[in-house]
């Protein structure tokens, strides 16, 4: 859809100005946040978890300093290939946000009704799919 219609069966468009359009199928993440992502409590927790399984499994057949690569091993390849997996599913039923009239500054509206003499009038903007 190419815009909106608003009263009396005039055109809105939907284009804003001075904006880049971007993908949100393919986000760009610095090598910084890259780091940070590592970091976060749901990497940590699930690394923690296959790491504690891990080693309470391998320290049956191997002697110490191997069960320590064994579960350092294991962690990473729980997060990688089991919670990963399952997060990045959850996630693919998230909704997109939603804008805020904010957003609308950089819109093209149309004036509804005449401005008075005080610059007081109604205006029409299309707001995620909906006329305000």
């Amino acid at each position: 859809m190419l815009g909106g219609h608003g009263p009396h069966g005039t055109h809105l468009p939907s284009h804003s100005y001075g904006h880049a359009h971007q993908s949100h199928d393919a986000p760009h993440v610095a090598p910084q946040g890259e780091l940070w992502a590592l970091l976060s409590p749901r990497v940590l927790f699930s690394f923690l978890v296959g790491m504690g399984a891990s080693g309470l499994l391998l320290a049956r057949w191997l002697f110490e300093p191997l069960v320590v690569v064994g579960a350092l091993t294991g962690g990473v390849l729980f997060e990688r290939y089991v919670v990963t997996p399952i997060w990045n599913g959850l996630l693919r039923f998230a909704s997109e946000p939603a804008q805020t009239l904010e957003r609308a500054v950089f819109e093209v509206a149309q004036a509804v009704t005449d401005f008075d003499a005080q610059g007081q009038g109604l205006i029409a903007v299309e707001l995620d799919g909906q006329l305000v």
